[in-house]
């Protein structure tokens, strides 16, 4: 997808309060202390954060979770940036569990100590339907032993798309690398589950749901040494 460059995309990178601003001076450390959280709290991390819907929405339901929304390209990741700001005018309240980092997942252990994150969420990620782009999907498995090696004890990955073969083949990178399964749908939109506070909707979400698309959602805990 072409993303336009956008008039105020300098301005919201340096200046958002939801924004990372230098991100060569972020550490595994930075996490569980000011100035990006004012609470030592649980970190959850979604990896594609996109244009910001679903951060905006966990970090409303969830106020004793840290949310951290990882996006590579700088055009979305701004919009996320402005949905929080308007979120936190609107609401009149002061958002003080979410923030953005403008970066990529193949980087994630330069940012996160190991055994630092409770849950990472991968919703709707590029699927790379060429198979020599095989390594390059978020849940194959040398990005499984990333996530295995920063979630704590216990620690769950929760996987959504609309594309058949991409959850397909992340069913069996799961079940390879001994992933316990805790939960998996293909219409996602037919389950009680996703009413029931586990599950904000995506803008890609509800594009992809007003056409008649099946959601296919998987939620699993990482494996055991």
């Amino acid at each position: 997808m072409c993303n336009r460059k956008k008039t105020y995309t300098q301005d919201v990178l340096q200046n958002s309060p939801f924004m990372i601003k230098d991100t060569e001076a972020v550490t595994p450390a930075t996490w569980v202390k000011p100035p990006f959280f004012t609470q030592s709290q649980p970190i959850h991390l979604e990896i594609g954060t996109g244009k910001g819907n679903f951060i905006t929405g966990m970090s409303n339901l969830h106020p004793t979770v840290n949310f951290v929304g990882m996006e590579r390209e700088k055009e979305i990741i701004v919009m996320a940036a402005r949905k929080l700001e308007h979120n936190q005018a609107t609401q009149n309240t002061s958002l003080q569990n979410a923030i953005l980092v403008h970066g990529d997942a193949s980087n994630l252990n330069t940012y996160f100590a190991p055994a630092s994150v409770s849950r990472i969420y991968l919703n709707f990620s590029d699927p790379w339907p060429k198979s020599r782009n095989a390594k390059r999907r978020l849940t194959y498995r040398s990005f499984l032993d990333i996530y295995k090696g920063l979630l704590v004890a216990d620690g769950e990955l929760h996987f959504k798309t609309d594309n058949m073969g991409l959850f397909d083949f992340s069913l069996e990178e799961f079940a390879e690398k001994g992933w316990q399964s805790i939960f998996n749908t293909r219409d996602l939109h037919q389950e009680s589950f996703h009413l029931e506070g586990h599950n904000v909707t995506t803008e890609y979400e509800q594009r992809f749901s007003d056409l008649g698309q099946p959601i296919y959602r998987a939620c699993y805990v990482k494996p055991r040494d």
